[in-house]
């Protein structure tokens, strides 16, 4: 499994919607939106590299 491929997977399954990722991840709401959708092809390793990190912090540390 690719980075890009487990980073997909992760915000499949993350159960908080896409604006609270988007605020949270400092990540557009419509990139994210877009990503989830397979609509990007080569969306870039730094964007992928702080979404896969974001999305593996235990939810309760992250400020709201």
């Amino acid at each position: 499994m690719t980075l890009l491929q487990e980073t997909i997977k992760l915000l499949n399954d993350d159960s908080r919607d896409l604006n609270t990722i988007a605020r949270e991840s400092v990540l557009g709401r419509e990139w994210l939106s877009k990503l989830k959708r397979g609509l990007i092809p080569d969306p870039g390793v730094v964007k992928i590299e702080r979404l896969n990190s974001y999305l593996k912090t235990p939810q309760q540390n992250k400020v709201a």
